[in-house]
């Protein structure tokens, strides 16, 4: 697996809430919602990279 398809795959195991569709009309909702989306993305691609460093 590539780097873009594991981000991905992340990506759509994180996205769970209304099955994992982008549902809002609002310009400003979906920016936020995907905003949410990229910063718990980073945070568990930060997380993981820490517990590696660490060798756990």
């Amino acid at each position: 697996m590539n780097k873009g398809e594991a981000l991905h795959s992340l990506r759509s195991h994180l996205f769970f809430a209304n099955q994992g569709e982008l549902r809002s009309q609002q310009d400003d909702q979906l920016r936020n919602q995907v905003g949410c989306l990229n910063m718990v993305t980073n945070a568990v691609i930060v997380l993981e990279y820490g517990l590696y460093r660490e060798g756990g």
